[in-house]
């Protein structure tokens, strides 16, 4: 089970049920953090998220920009469960799948590179479509 923000700003601090799970520094991207450690299926679970936004600490933006400083959590937070076989969640924000497409005159080459978590192999089966 994970947790994921869209966006908050600009160091954020989870908890979980009490426990300390994680931080993160910024915010413009996605971030998630694995909780499956910290959550009890059979019990209520209280999930704690502390936001910051202090200009006297240096870890995140210069003292004078171009943008705003706002603190706090400005895009969707969701709760995702995936089977202990699920395309890795913990790569920057992303889903754990990254394509790539090369043009090659009319054409393209497409590379597609997935991360695993818990698979030591897999298969993958793609379908061209003419449009």
């Amino acid at each position: 089970m994970y947790i994921e923000f869209d966006a908050a700003n600009a160091i954020t601090e989870v908890f979980v049920n009490g426990q300390y799970v994680g931080n993160h520094l910024g915010g413009y991207s996605r971030f998630r953090f694995n909780i499956t450690n910290y959550v009890n299926l059979r019990e209520e679970n209280k999930v704690v998220v502390k936001v910051s936004n202090d200009k006297k600490d240096k870890r995140t933006y210069p003292d004078t920009a171009d943008f705003t400083f706002f603190g706090g959590i400005y895009r969707s937070v969701r709760l995702i469960a995936v089977s202990k076989e699920h395309f890795q969640l913990n790569e920057m924000g992303s889903n754990g799948v990254f394509v790539t497409a090369i043009p090659k005159g009319h054409k393209a080459e497409v590379k597609v590179f997935c991360k695993l978590e818990n698979i030591s192999c897999g298969e993958l089966q793609a379908c061209y479509r003419k449009s």
